[in-house]
């Protein structure tokens, strides 16, 4: 399995304004209003299976700079893999 790097980040806040930012170009650039923070910041790490060198485990961090995250009330993360 590869990730594909195509993620989709849609964040729901506190008072029901939700913005959506992605690694697809032609996604951001539909919701470029909807964004009120920075560019996220997503750090990926995965470890291989030495036997069959697949995916044993996927790490995945999310800092949303400018983002309250007092005000955050939902993260949905969206990403693609080829099996």
């Amino acid at each position: 399995m590869h990730f594909t790097g195509k993620i989709i980040i849609a964040v729901l806040d506190s008072s029901g304004t939700s913005g959506i930012y992605s690694t697809v170009k032609e996604i951001n650039d539909l919701e470029a209003d909807a964004w009120d923070g920075g560019v996220p910041i997503i750090k990926l790490r995965s470890t291989p299976n030495p036997n069959d060198d697949r995916m044993d485990n996927f790490r995945f961090q999310l800092d949303l700079a400018g983002v309250d995250p007092n005000r955050v009330r939902n993260i949905q993360v969206f990403a693609s893999f080829d099996y």
